[in-house]
Parts: C-alpha cells; structure tokens; sequence
C-alpha cells in the first residue's frame, strides 16, 4: 500500500478533527470513523460512508463498491463544514477488520504513515479493542486478536512517539473509567517492561494484552458494588471473585488466551507478601507478568479519578504512597517503575490531568 501525496495534504489539513474520533457504543445506529483512515482506502469501498445532515438523520454520500474521491472528502471539510464521516452499525465488522488490517500493514513498514496518521489509525484501534472487549456479553478468539494488534502498535509506538501515546491517552478522556484504566494499564505495564528490557514482542504483546485484559471480570460483577465506596466485607468478597470470573470469561474463548494472559487476569491482585487475593501468593510464587500489571494498575488508580476513590494524586505523590506500601509489590520493579517515571514526571502529570 503506497501513500500517495494528495492523501497526504488531506490528513494533514483534517487530522485535529481525525484525533478527536472515538467510536460510540454499539447501540447508536452509526458509528462514527476516523477520516485519516478513511483517506486511506484505496481501490472500492468496503462499506457505505455517511454524513450527518441533522440529529438522527443521516446521508449516504460515497457508496459501497464506489472508489473514493479524496477531492470530495476534503471539500465536505473546507466548504460544508462536515467534522466527521459515518458507517452504518452493521458495517461495523467490515469496518473493523479494515482498520485492523491498515494498521498491520503500517507496522510492517512504518514509512508509509506520518506519525499523526499512525496515531489515528492506532487510537481507532484501541478503541474498538476496548468496546469490543468491555462492552459486549461476547468476547471471542477475534477480539482478543484485534487488542493483540493494538499492542503490538502500542510497542512500536511506545519506542518512536511516547507522547504521542500520551495524547491517545487524552483521547480516551471521555470513555467511561473501566476502558480508560485498561488502556492505561496496559500501556504503563509496557513501559515498565521495556524499563526491565523485556524485548520479546510475544512477551510485550502478552503483557499489553493482558493487562488490557485484567479486569475483565468486573463486567460480570453487580455494577452496584464496582462503583461503591465503603464496601463491607462480602461485597468485597463478590469484588475480588472477579480475578476468577476474569479467568472463566477467557477460558471460553479457544484461540488467542495464552498462559501468560490467564496469569495476568488471575494474579494481577497477588501480593509479594501473601496478602493479596485470590490465593495469597508470595513472591516467588507470583507470576513476573502479574508483578508488572500490579504496579501498573495501582499507579492508574491512584492518578486518575474514579467513580469511587478520591481526588487523583500527582505522580511524585502515588509512587511515594507505593513505596511507603512495603512487600505489596516486588520492590526491584517498583525501583525501575520510579525511574522510569521520575525524569517525565511533569509530562506525566499533565497527561494525567488531561485524561481525568
């Protein structure tokens, strides 16, 4: 697939609005999509494209099996104002395994996109990753490999353009708190990794994937108790079931869930000290990969603002809660953790404002 320049010109001249593109639930009846991608189709469309033309009502402009007009794209922009393009919901897998397929072709030679085009193309990723994952009753062998592609992104980014992950992050910042944890768990579980020179992308893409993946089963525990605040104790043991819940929602699926995934979902709330849950591990017990989303997980929690905790804390402020939390995590990685993030810390706190 070659980038042609007239592409090119467009992107550039729309990609503020390309950036801002987040997929809606699957209940609306379009589904909003990213116009860099768009641009990018080349040969006929694979899908109808629509326009907005009031509330909830929409027209279609460039046909299924139609070759695109790039020219017309951007004079929907410049001279009628029109910020976004549509597909009809039942285009949506269409859609996706388009979008899926781009993005492979974009790692497998990274010229070919500039790196705002890759964020867009990237950010659509993640978020059809994480609505197919956290908002439908299914998940099956094809979700999971569509997040694996999503990461495997995510580490190709992580090395070129951390900021540029950072602004997905901001991205996310209107996507309800479960999305925007996982996706922020995964993407701080790879740093860490890269900071402990984990270098196999199997194991990165483990990692990511699992740690996308480590609260899946709070979509089966009452959403009353996932919001609540002072939870007794036998609401908190229906919370801590959802590491085993987690682990029987990926054991139904027969492709895609490696040992290492499971592992993650089951022991990302073990502790080196044996306090943790479900089976009060100890260190050497506890599976590394696990280790790595603990720290993850609660450095998200302690800088974001949640349904149910207090006010965000800065960075400086949650690794120094975490170090003062002796044998809850393996201390030789929460040292690299604090490395890694103490040179960055004001641009890691801005983000994380942002996203709040």
């Amino acid at each position: 697939m070659k980038t042609k320049s007239n592409e090119l010109k467009v992107l550039s001249s729309i990609a503020p609005a390309d950036e801002t593109t987040a997929i809606p639930n699957g209940a609306d009846e379009y589904i909003r999509i990213a116009t860099a991608i768009l641009i990018r189709v080349t040969g006929p469309l694979p899908f109808d494209i629509f326009i907005q033309r009031a509330e909830n009502k929409y027209t279609k402009i460039f046909h299924c099996d139609q070759t695109l007009d790039v020219g017309q794209v951007k004079r929907y922009h410049e001279e009628k104002a029109v910020k976004f393009f549509y597909v009809h919901n039942s285009a949506q897998e269409t859609y996706s395994h388009y979008v899926e397929k781009l993005l492979e072709a974009s790692l497998a030679d990274p010229s070919q996109l500039t790196p705002r085009a890759m964020r867009s193309i990237l950010n659509e990723m993640i978020n059809i990753s994480l609505d197919t994952l956290y908002t439908k009753t299914h998940i099956d062998h094809k979700g999971v490999q569509f997040a694996a592609t999503a990461i495997k992104g995510c580490t190709q980014l992580l090395e070129q353009d951390f900021d540029g992950l950072c602004r997905i992050m901001k991205l996310l910042s209107s996507r309800p708190y479960s999305l925007k944890h996982s996706f922020m768990v995964s993407l701080f579980s790879l740093l860490l990794a890269r900071g402990l020179d984990y270098e196999s992308e199997r194991t990165l893409i483990n990692l990511g994937t699992g740690a996308l993946l480590h609260d899946i089963g709070m979509t089966r525990v009452r959403q009353d108790l996932v919001t609540k605040v002072d939870l007794n104790s036998e609401e908190f043991k229906e919370i801590k079931e959802h590491t085993h819940l987690g682990v029987r929602i990926v054991d139904g699926i027969k492709k895609g869930i490696t040992t290492e995934i499971r592992s993650i979902i089951l022991q990302h709330h073990e502790q080196p000290n044996g306090y943790g849950y479900p089976n009060g591990l100890t260190d050497r017990d506890i599976f590394p990969l696990a280790k790595i989303v603990t720290i993850a997980d609660v450095f998200c929690s302690l800088i974001t603002e949640s349904p149910y905790s207090r006010a965000p804390l800065t960075t400086q402020e949650a690794l120094k809660q975490m170090q003062e939390e002796r044998g809850r995590f393996d201390q030789n990685f929460l040292k690299v953790f604090i490395k890694i993030l103490q040179p960055r810390e004001m641009s890691i706190d801005e983000k994380s404002e942002l996203i709040n």
